[in-house]
């Protein structure tokens, strides 16, 4: 054979690295090596050879059980090759416990599992998949990912990049069924695959409805009542018959009423927000022109602080969305840097093309804010400084506010900031939704 590994002599094995077996003069047989050397064996202990060789071959067949029969060197072989079955055996019940083990675990959990391949196929799912999908193992094994689940917001999943924010679609098969869909890239180099999540959040989902339909209920029920308070503390407060014993707390009541007036807007807007889908009403706005209306606005708002206030837009670029949302986003980012900064520090607002579309930025020369509170800074009534807003006016929703109007523009806040150095608040839209128009068309 010409892969033999052994030289044969007699009953033993005499070396290893034979090349090729030839048959020589009178029925002889002659081993070749690859070093050369050549060792012959007689009619008689070539055919002894066979006859070993015959029943080690029966006895991997399981022919015979006969293998403790075998003469020397074959003992040897047949008690190497058991000794080989044995780690192998012991090893296929070691990797059949654990997967076993997966497999319960897997079955235990209430998430839904989808492998894909590269072409979005199943290749294999979890036994829940079947109850929130409708895709059942292995019936669905190799069909497009589209065909078993047919929803919009599916192709949306599918299109955008892996490990992103999870996205709640109605189930297929019971339209009362909430779904919290995320993709999951699995890394492996040759074949990259997709892991598809879905948990039922239908009652997760209902208590958020209701929370926000009761802010907006009782936001709606305070707005009128705020109103007219503020009113009547206004005519009192400018009233000369009112005693001035009377002034310094009118005052403060009209101050609370102020802001308690604005903490309500505020609810309110973000509830509209928090209610809404995609924008119908979607249309180029003109960012340089909103953005040199907000700088006046932040000039005088900066008043005594004496704030160096400076914009840098490009006239050019248009934003598609809805103009009093992105008035609401990019005034509280710019009202925030002046409420928040020290006096005569340095605030630069710019509107410019990137290489992915165009960036809206806020940067201060402030204090700036500590590691610790950048990731909760989007967070419904969070504040870094509490006295320091509350004194400002600040009601803690502004960046709750900014983060819902980007999501409804495909967008996105990033928060860079160094203590002692000052911060930058940006804002990147996709190409799909900037528009350039031409310098005389924006005069």
């Amino acid at each position: 054979h010409p892969q033999a590994t052994l030289f044969l002599c007699g009953n033993d094995v005499l070396a290893a690295g034979a090349h090729k077996w030839m048959l020589g003069p009178e029925g002889m047989g002659i081993l070749y090596c690859r070093e050369g050397v050549r060792q012959s064996l007689r009619p008689a202990q070539l055919g002894w050879h066979m006859l070993q060789a015959t029943r080690y071959t029966a006895w991997l067949r399981d022919e015979v059980d006969g293998s403790r029969e075998l003469p020397g060197a074959w003992r040897l072989l047949v008690a190497d090759h058991e000794q080989a079955l044995r780690r192998a055996r012991k090893k296929w019940r070691r990797e059949h416990r654990y997967q076993k083990r997966l497999g319960a675990a897997v079955a235990a959990l209430p998430d839904a599992i989808v492998i894909l391949d590269p072409q979005q196929r199943v290749e294999w799912c979890s036994p829940q998949a079947a109850g929130l999908l409708g895709i059942a193992w292995p019936d669905s094994d190799g069909r497009p990912l589209r065909e078993l689940v047919a929803t919009p917001e599916l192709d949306t999943l599918l299109a955008n990049d892996a490990n992103g924010e999870p996205l709640r679609v109605v189930s297929p098969l019971d339209p009362a069924v909430v779904l919290s869909l995320r993709m999951v890239e699995l890394p492996r180099r040759k074949r990259p695959r997709r892991v598809l999540l879905a948990r039922d959040v239908t009652t997760l989902h209902n208590l958020d409805r209701v929370r926000q339909d009761f802010i907006a209920n009782v936001s709606h029920e305070l707005r009128t009542p705020l109103t007219v308070l503020r009113g009547f503390l206004e005519s009192m407060g400018s009233d000369p018959a009112v005693a001035e014993e009377w002034a310094a707390a009118i005052d403060t009541m009209l101050a609370q009423s102020r802001r308690m007036q604005s903490l309500t807007e505020d609810l309110l807007t973000l509830s509209r927000l928090e209610l809404g889908t995609a924008n119908a009403d979607d249309e180029p706005v003109d960012v340089g022109a909103l953005l040199d209306e907000l700088t006046g606005e932040a000039r005088s708002l900066s008043g005594e602080a004496a704030h160096v206030i400076t914009l840098d837009a490009d006239p050019s670029l248009q934003l598609v969305g809805l103009s009093r949302e992105l008035r609401s986003a990019f005034a509280n980012l710019v009202f925030n840097a002046v409420l928040h900064t020290p006096p005569r520090c340095r605030i630069r607002i710019g509107w410019a093309a990137d290489g992915e579309g165009a960036r809206f930025t806020v940067h201060d020369t402030g204090d700036g804010i500590a590691p610790e509170h950048l990731p909760r800074l989007t967070e419904r009534f969070y504040r870094v400084d509490p006295s320091r807003s509350r004194a400002s006016g600040g009601t803690g929703l502004g960046l709750a506010i900014v983060k819902h109007v980007l999501l409804h523009h495909d967008s996105s806040l990033e928060v860079t900031s160094k203590r002692g150095i000052g911060s930058t608040f940006s804002c990147r839209f996709p190409a799909a939704r900037v528009v350039r128009v031409r310098a005389d068309a924006t005069a």
